[in-house]
């Protein structure tokens, strides 16, 4: 995650870091607009619009299946330097967010777009399978669905949920929802009720329009 494939050895590949900051090899001459953090993975979008992700790809979190590093006779899905995310729609992204395992960014139309882990719901589309220990997961980037004619502002992810800034003032959230995460409440018995407890469609979070709620 830390995008130098330079750090690497022949004994530790699961334990290496850095203590110091290293370069991350970013094409020569591109300026960067905006980074994301996730568990195992980080994504820059640069001034150009382009994406750039490096890291855990177990969940299709870096825009793209079968990354694959290969060390002897183990294979990993993870990529140790930046990798061009070349999916249609995210040529010109002005921000980016990492959650856990997924990510998502804003166009310069306003339009969200999120990928990776989606088990609860965290991308904002519909999942594959209504269980949640069924891991979800997608590399194209989807879009996420919000009131006609609205457009975010802002964007911000937790581990399994995330959050929209929307330009009427309003909050829209999906994902995760054991603990109340989305503003929508929760019943006591959440985790028998599956529509409680996560949402994988946008909800609006009451009380927030006009008051220039900000991320």
């Amino acid at each position: 995650q830390l995008g130098n494939e330079s750090l690497l050895d022949d004994y530790h590949r699961d334990w290496l870091y850095s203590e110091t900051p290293v370069f991350v090899p970013i094409p020569s001459g591109s300026n960067i607009s905006d980074i994301a953090l996730g568990n195992q993975h980080s994504c820059a979008a640069l001034v150009n619009g382009s994406v750039y992700c490096w890291g855990d790809n177990s969940y299709s979190q870096l825009g793209t299946e079968g990354v694959v590093y290969s060390a002897g006779s183990n294979s990993y899905s993870r990529s140790y330097s930046p990798i061009l995310l070349s999916s249609p729609g995210q040529t010109d992204v002005i921000e980016i967010e990492a959650g856990g395992v997924h990510t998502c960014t804003i166009v310069s139309n306003g339009s969200v777009y999120c990928w990776g882990r989606n088990d609860h719901g965290q991308l904002g589309t519909p999942r594959t399978s209504q269980y949640s220990w069924v891991i979800d997961h997608q590399a194209t980037p989807a879009l996420v669905s919000f009131p006609a004619h609205r457009t975010a502002t802002s964007l911000s992810m937790g581990v399994m949920h995330s959050c929209a800034l929307l330009d009427d003032d309003s909050v829209w959230c999906w994902g995760e929802n054991n603990d109340g995460q989305l503003g929508i409440g929760v019943s006591p018995g959440a985790y028998s009720d599956t529509d409680s407890w996560m949402r994988d469609e946008p909800h609006v979070v009451s009380g927030f329009q006009g008051s220039l709620p900000t991320f």
